[in-house]
């Protein structure tokens, strides 16, 4: 054989190895990617999750140590008012 054509089956030898080392790689990545973006959603939801925990450790600890805190509470929530107070009641218009 020639040096030429020997030259030319390695060169396509070459080109099929490089082919198949990148069919095997790519699913790779793109799992990969995949895989930080949801890191990166999880992260995010679990910064959320963590200021409400410490938001409801806050409004618990205020509720079980400050009279004025539990007072707003059963205002908002239960309607509750002083009796010497005038309530007045949001009617919506329809």
């Amino acid at each position: 054989m020639e040096k030429g054509l020997r030259l030319g089956y390695w060169f396509w030898i070459g080109v099929g190895l490089v082919a198949l080392a990148v069919a095997w790689l790519l699913p790779g990545f793109s799992e990969r990617r995949e895989l930080q973006e949801e890191l990166i959603r999880l992260q995010s939801s679990h910064e959320e999750l963590t200021r409400e925990v410490n938001d409801l450790k806050a409004e618990r600890q205020a509720l079980s140590e400050d009279p004025l805190a539990i007072e707003r509470e059963a205002r908002r929530t239960l309607g509750f008012s002083r009796s010497n107070e005038i309530t007045f009641k949001k009617v919506s218009a329809e």
